[in-house]
């Protein structure tokens, strides 16, 4: 499987520091009993950088939470840039996806967390 892209494509548009980004994850990465997001649902998986989709661009968040028990968060463009990350649109299975790429140390991981807002909570 080919690897998805760290850098921004020259021509794609800008996110703007004011949108939404939405967050999925796995239902296996939120501990019910601490009421709590696992830091790995913020990390850069195989190698790919943290997927996310421009809530703007988003009709229904439904449509990208996926379908099994899904777990779906939001937190602003400016508090990925402030953490020194990248933000910009990328190929993928919507319209409204996008890349979320840089060094995400334990801090950076524990800031996602803290300052992400549930759109979508697991029963």
């Amino acid at each position: 499987m080919a690897s998805t892209p760290t850098t921004p494509p020259s021509r794609a548009p800008s996110i703007g520091p004011d949108e939404w980004l939405y967050r999925r994850f796995p239902v296996q990465w939120y501990d019910k009993v601490k009421d709590q997001i696992q830091t790995r649902a913020f990390d850069d998986l195989g190698g790919e950088a943290m997927s996310v989709y421009v809530a703007s661009q988003v009709k229904d968040p439904a449509d990208v939470a996926g379908a099994a028990d899904p777990c779906l968060v939001r937190f602003k463009t400016s508090l990925a840039l402030e953490l020194g990350q990248r933000v910009f649109y990328a190929p993928g299975d919507h319209d409204a996806h996008a890349h979320v790429a840089g060094n995400k140390t334990r801090s950076v991981l524990k800031s996602f967390r803290s300052h992400c807002e549930w759109v979508i909570k697991p029963d």
